[in-house]
């Protein structure tokens, strides 16, 4: 990997919060917010998909991001990757600036997703967004055709249930996925963590590479 890409990729990372906190320290950093990352399995992701756009000339890939965290990952997709980045989600109130809000089920969002591509297809969708196993499934499905080349999935690895948040299921849909797409590359990026205080310990991203279908 060139020097420049990890240069950029430490900077914009030294300036963000991230869960790899060990201790309390991972306490602060649930209150301040920011990414939801580990971040070795972050940059190993990013790696991977600056490195397939560049060997295949995706000069200005479309990314479309579902449930954008207060748009931490925004910053690595457009200085990284240089990306045209469409992000959507159903919170008002996260931070930055939200490019569509609503949730990316609705008639009114997909249809807006498909004004803002122009009849051009997404180069890398990373879902994010409902972690139920009916919501990343649909999400999957709907978008996942807009999509030529990338469809990366986080949280396959978390399994854990808390009572206090929504269960997380993507690693249903995960597995699932792991049987049912015989005719695409799957790959996943996953850290293990050194502590288990934090209920989210377990991340994980997994990656379905379609190969310019």
């Amino acid at each position: 990997m060139d020097s420049l890409f990890l240069l950029k990729f430490n900077n914009i990372a030294g300036t963000i919060n991230h869960s790899d906190m060990d201790g309390p320290d991972w306490l602060r950093q649930n209150q301040l917010g920011g990414l939801s990352q580990s971040i070795p399995e972050w940059q190993a992701f990013l790696e991977y998909v600056h490195g397939y756009f560049l060997h295949r000339d995706i000069k200005r890939p479309i990314v479309l991001e579902i449930g954008t965290e207060d748009n931490y990952q925004r910053r690595f997709y457009e200085e990284l990757l240089d990306a045209e980045y469409i992000g959507i989600d159903s919170n008002p109130k996260v931070k930055g600036e939200i490019d569509i809000l609503g949730n990316s089920r609705d008639e009114a969002v997909v249809k807006e997703v498909k004004v803002r591509l122009a009849s051009r297809r997404i180069d890398l969708l990373f879902l994010d967004g409902d972690h139920s196993y009916a919501g990343v499934k649909e999400d999957y499905e709907i978008y996942g055709p807009l999509t030529a080349n990338l469809i990366a999935l986080h949280d396959i690895f978390n399994t854990k249930i808390d009572p206090n948040f929504p269960p997380v299921e993507t690693h249903k849909l995960w597995r699932e996925l792991c049987k049912r797409e015989k005719h695409y590359t799957l790959l996943s990026f996953h850290k293990q963590r050194a502590h288990e205080r934090d209920p989210w310990v377990e991340l994980g991203i997994g990656l379905v590479v379609k190969d310019g279908e």
